[in-house]
């Protein structure tokens, strides 16, 4: 299973919130003592926790006090459809359903609509393989490029 676990604290308050999307090109180093000390987790999220859609019907998964530092794992954006093996041949037969999975709802005590949630992420693991994919028939030039394409790229350690 590719899976990426998020390292964060809630700070403040808000409504139910999917804290996988913070995961997303963000760079987490910055300069100073502050960027070595990553405060241990206090709860957990596995990426068994998941969801596909937004709604504020889903029941949290999680309920943390405001200040909390969550470990969140996620799962690769097909819902594990794609594999380091895959072919551009897989990407015809996506089921779009599960695309996007989110991990959580995560509820913060105390929350309530309307409230701000600032979230400070300390530590990003990515997984050990990735993809890039022209899908036929999605994303912005769908009917500029009709063929499928994948390429995976597999990350050694270090």
């Amino acid at each position: 299973m590719s899976t990426r676990k998020l390292y964060g604290r809630l700070l403040g308050h808000s409504s139910i919130i999917a804290l996988c999307l913070l995961l997303s090109c963000v760079d987490t180093s910055t300069d100073g003592p502050e960027s070595a000390r990553v405060p241990e987790p206090e709860y957990f999220l596995t990426a068994d926790e998941t969801h596909s859609r937004f709604s504020r019907t889903i029941p949290p998964t999680l309920t943390v006090p405001s200040g909390a530092v969550i470990q969140v794992q996620t799962r690769e954006v097909t819902d594990e459809q794609l594999t380091a093996n895959s072919t551009a041949e897989n990407l015809l037969t996506l089921n779009f359903d599960p695309i996007h999975p989110l991990t959580g709802p995560v509820y913060v005590e105390g929350a309530e609509p309307g409230d701000v949630l600032a979230v400070t992420l300390h530590k990003i693991e990515v997984g050990d393989w990735a993809w890039s994919a022209v899908i036929p028939g999605f994303g912005f030039l769908a009917d500029e490029f009709t063929e499928p394409y994948l390429k995976t790229f597999v990350f050694e350690e270090g």
